[in-house]
């Protein structure tokens, strides 16, 4: 199937300000897109035998459901894993071609990059059911970190052709979506440029020397002006738009489209991700194998055990924080109180690589 019967069938232009008006599947895109290569078959494994026990069975205190995406020998999976009296394990097939997956907020949408042989990089919409081609070229995506439904994804076709970046809206028929931006500069078939976020402000690039000696953190707004730059790793963003950066043995919290410095920690984290309608956040630190739970000034540190921890979620009651490991070569998933302090660990046959909570 060509792209341009793709644009009219499912990927229709999101048109900004005037939702009731649609420009033509010409208009897709400016530059106009590469042709694109054939699409063949995804590698479909067997699935596994669903875990019949309910989360709350295992958490002490746990509601809702845990979207997650997962990858092991056997491809990327997404796991629905629920609490209540009928709650369960529910695993999608695995997909050997597969890669950083991701859910939306509302856990309802999954998309993820492919590469098939010789293909060039593919975001694709679904794994569970009728996976359906997005975007040839895309390098990276990011889900709107506060909307469910919306995205951006940052694509180039060949080291020095234009790197642009699209955003799109999940709607019933598919991804509407639109040329947002062309990145002067930007390398992104190498890896050294990634977008990483996406919110109201614009887009959140991760920029590395063609060397790896060194990262910085920028900001693009919405329609491509330069904002603010930093140099530093990125580890997380608020719903609101606050940015951590690690930088060297601090970690930065920055605010607004310029990146203006709002507070300063003097520990590594790795990952920071922040509780739903709240301040409160949750950060990894890599080399204490510990959590820091903040809420204003106040921090409480919860050892997690040699596991090189990863914040993955919130609960989406503000009660559990849930941290991704590995203990004893095996993936895991420690559960943490945020009001007790309690922990759960709990042991996988796959490694997590996003995920969140829905009531």
């Amino acid at each position: 199937m060509v792209l341009s019967s793709l644009a009219i069938v499912l990927f229709l232009i999101l048109i900004a300000g005037n939702p009731s008006s649609e420009s033509k599947p010409s208009a897709i895109s400016v530059p106009p897109l590469p042709p694109e290569p054939p699409l063949s078959a995804a590698t479909i494994l067997v699935p596994k035998e669903p875990v019949a026990k309910p989360l709350d069975d295992i958490v002490t205190g746990f509601r809702g459901t845990l979207v997650m995406t997962v990858g092991g020998s056997g491809g990327t999976e997404v796991w629905r894993w629920s609490s209540g009296p009928d709650g369960t394990i529910a695993r999608s097939l695995p997909v050997a071609d597969i890669y950083d997956a991701m859910p939306d907020p509302s856990g309802s949408w999954i998309l993820g990059l492919r590469r098939s042989g010789r293909e060039p990089p593919l975001l694709q919409m679904g794994i569970e059911n009728d996976p359906a081609p997005v975007f040839w070229w895309t390098r990276s995506f990011a889900w709107h970190v506060a909307t469910p439904g919306r995205v951006a994804w940052a694509a180039q076709r060949n080291a020095g052709a234009v790197a642009t970046v699209h955003v799109g809206e999940r709607v019933e028929a598919g991804i509407y979506f639109k040329p947002a931006t062309t990145l002067k500069g930007f390398e992104l078939v190498a890896g050294t440029d990634r977008l990483v976020a996406f919110d109201d402000f614009g887009f959140v690039f991760e920029r590395w020397a063609a060397d790896r000696s060194s990262v910085s953190v920028q900001r693009i707004g919405p329609t491509g002006e330069p904002e603010g730059l930093v140099v530093g790793q990125f580890v997380g963003i608020s719903p609101d738009g606050m940015v951590a950066v690690l930088d060297g043995p601090i970690t930065r919290l920055l605010t607004g489209p310029s990146l203006e410095e709002s507070a300063v920690i003097s520990s590594r984290y790795t990952s920071v991700v922040w509780a739903p309608h709240s301040a409160r956040f949750a950060a990894s630190n890599f080399e204490t194998d510990s959590v820091d739970l903040a809420d204003g000034s106040a921090r409480r540190t919860v050892a997690v055990g040699d596991i090189g921890p990863t914040i993955l979620a919130w609960s989406s009651d503000g009660r559990f924080v849930l941290v991704s490991g590995e203990l004893e070569e095996k993936p895991v998933i420690v559960f943490i109180d945020a009001v007790t302090l309690g922990t759960w660990t709990v042991r996988l046959d796959s490694y997590p690589v996003a995920a969140t909570v829905i009531p």
